[in-house]
């Protein structure tokens, strides 16, 4: 077989269009020449460019570093993985009451979305009821 083109009929124009092909690089050829390093400047630093932030200890920024990272550890979840996944969301510092349990409610979001996983995210949930945290400290109700 020739191969597609629409040619009518004609078997010569197919066993050209076939021969052009070896052809065709040399007639359409193009020289890409590439700036060497030495002609390329080191980019500058801008006060607007994007940089990792670096977590206060203790604080809002630590508390949201550790959902980022619940969430990251949820986005590898597969049955084979359970228990490496599980070691890794128990290292994190999910040290407080409210750590827990905004850990607790990323995995049943993520249970809610990935419904095949629902078995395991529901395992990881009771793995980490077992983690020993403060008590969250009652808010006084004031007397009148």
């Amino acid at each position: 077989g020739g191969g597609g083109g629409g040619g009518g009929g004609h078997h010569s124009g197919r066993t050209s269009q076939s021969n052009n092909h070896g052809d065709r690089g040399s007639q359409n050829a193009r020289v890409i020449t590439l700036a060497s390093d030495k002609d390329v400047a080191p980019l500058a630093n801008s006060e607007k460019r994007w940089k990792r932030r670096v977590p206060k200890e203790g604080g809002e920024d630590a508390d949201q570093d550790v959902y980022r990272n619940v969430r990251g550890i949820l986005n590898k979840v597969t049955p084979e993985k359970f228990d490496t996944l599980l070691a890794q969301l128990k290292a994190l510092p999910i040290n407080t009451h409210d750590r827990l349990e905004n850990s607790i409610q990323i995995i049943f979001e993520k249970a809610l979305d990935e419904r095949n996983f629902s078995p395991i995210y529901a395992s990881l949930c009771s793995q980490l009821l077992t983690l020993k945290v403060p008590h969250r400290p009652k808010k006084k109700k004031k007397k009148k």
